[in-house]
């Protein structure tokens, strides 16, 4: 059985991790983010490649992680 997958937006700083957004599709996610935090094309390059930005704000990053609906962690394979 496959479970579906979401993707969790974070904003991140060393004081707090803040969940911005929520989505279905990696692209639509990163799209959102463009749009409400202001990011350049190099942003969206690290978000598809690394999950996160490097550099976004100077006391901020953002962070994406990939999750599965309806499962266990035990089944997270």
């Amino acid at each position: 059985m496959t479970q579906p997958t979401i993707y969790l937006c974070y904003e991140t700083s060393s004081e707090y991790k803040r969940l911005v957004y929520l989505g279905e599709n990696i692209e639509d996610c990163i799209a959102q983010l463009r749009q409400e935090f202001d990011l350049v094309p190099s942003d969206c390059e690290n978000l598809r490649n690394d999950m996160q930005t490097f550099g976004f704000e100077k006391d901020s990053e953002l962070l994406i992680e990939e999750e599965r609906l309806n499962c266990f962690s035990n089944n997270w394979n």
